[in-house]
């Protein structure tokens, strides 16, 4: 099956009027939209630092044309690349202007790994291949780490710990 990765831009209205913007993924074979309020857009395309989400883009999609190779699934399942895509904007929006570029690559089971590494502190979040997987974060500083289940709340406390200063 392919996946036409579609990081497109959609203007609609909300319940109360108000102007609406969005990008555009796969689900299910069918785009999916997570949608912003359009002030929310023109506020964070005018950060010059939006501009450094381009490279991730780039990198999740290019992850589309991977090919299986010895019992490996390197190609993403459309869970994972939808899940990483909406984590990885969410991730930008909660850095501000402290966002850095990750690493992005595939975990060899059909999932996402989005890896920020600063000093001696390692954030990974994993998009796992199905629902029936739970996405985690695994964070680790020196010889202290550990991984929980994802969630908003904890992304938002791991990427402050993350970019704030050592120790």
């Amino acid at each position: 099956m392919f996946i036409e990765p579609v990081f497109s831009m959609a203007i609609a209205f909300g319940s109360t009027g108000q102007s609406m913007t969005g990008l555009t993924f796969p689900k299910n074979g069918k785009p999916a939209e997570i949608f912003f309020e359009a002030s929310s857009i023109r506020k964070l395309a005018s950060n010059s630092a939006f501009l450094s989400l381009i490279p991730a883009s780039n990198k999740l999609n290019a992850l589309l044309d991977n090919q299986n190779t010895n019992g490996y699934v390197f190609k993403p399942t459309l869970q994972a690349y939808n899940n990483a895509c909406a984590r990885l904007l969410l991730a930008y929006k909660l850095m501000g202007r402290s966002y850095f570029e990750p690493s992005i690559l595939p975990d060899g089971e059909g999932g996402i790994d989005i890896e920020w590494e600063k000093d001696s502190k390692h954030l990974l979040l994993s998009c796992q291949a199905t629902s029936g997987q739970r996405d985690f974060l695994y964070y680790q500083q020196d010889d202290k780490y550990e991984a929980k289940d994802f969630s908003v709340s904890l992304l938002k406390e791991k990427l402050y710990w993350l970019i704030r200063n050592a120790r």
